[in-house]
């Protein structure tokens, strides 16, 4: 019996910001038996291709983000398989379908320096601000003032570049943890929610998801809120 052709794929030119992080899309023609996954495979350029480098995804997915090392260059290449795990050849020749150099340094926001406690930004409630990722790992600091017995939530939503970030909320003296939370991935929003036990200013912390996203235009956006419950009325027929 003859087997039939698998699935043919394309990789479209990567999607490059003032940031670390990379965004890749994928178009594909399905024929045969149908399609099963796609296989992405990125590497160092120059550099060799390695089965250790190869990222899966399902069917139904068309784009994905990823997060290199300052300074780097990557080239990727991708294939589908079908729903039997045949896969579709790789590119001739060994080659790659797109590349990218990221930048090696940044361009801080406005409101650095912001590392430390001691020089953490007043932010109101329900008043939202932006920052950057930058540079390397660079930590910004927040201050809210917050009442005793009421919920909070702290908002971080990806504005550009893929950023994404982890926040960690500390009590008064900045130094005891009281709640922390993280993106699921590049380009992905955290959101954090605690009590505070007494009134007063609460310090918290929103750092790089991962130690080297990092970029000028790597740019998320912050808010704290106090966490409100709308109780609807109950109809029985």
């Amino acid at each position: 019996m003859n087997r039939k052709s698998p699935p043919v794929s394309q990789l479209a030119p990567a999607e490059t910001f003032d940031s670390t992080a990379v965004r890749l899309g994928w178009d594909v023609s399905s024929v045969g038996i149908g399609l099963g996954s796609f296989e992405l495979q990125w590497r160092a350029d120059p550099g060799v291709w390695d089965a250790a480098n190869t990222l899966t995804f399902p069917a139904s997915q068309r784009s994905t983000w990823f997060g290199g090392q300052p300074g780097g260059a990557y080239a990727f290449r991708l294939r589908a398989l079908d729903t039997l795990g045949q896969p579709e050849p790789w590119p001739a020749g060994d080659a790659a379908e797109t590349s990218v150099v990221l930048p090696a340094a940044c361009t801080p926001d406005a409101f650095e320096p912001d590392d430390t406690p001691a020089q953490a930004r007043s932010l109101a409630l329900g008043d939202p601000t932006t920052g950057n990722l930058c540079g390397v790992g660079n930590p910004d600091w927040f201050k809210v003032s917050l009442e005793a017995g009421k919920t909070y939530l702290i908002y971080a939503s990806s504005q550009a570049g893929g950023a994404a970030v982890k926040i960690t909320v500390y009590d008064g003296d900045g130094a005891t943890l009281l709640a922390s939370g993280a993106a699921g991935g590049l380009a992905q929003s955290t959101v954090v929610s605690f009590q505070p036990g007494a009134a007063g200013g609460y310090p918290f912390q929103v750092e790089p998801l991962t130690p080297n996203l990092f970029g000028t235009g790597a740019v998320y956006r912050v808010v704290a809120s106090e966490l409100t419950y709308t109780y609807l009325p109950s109809l029985v027929r």
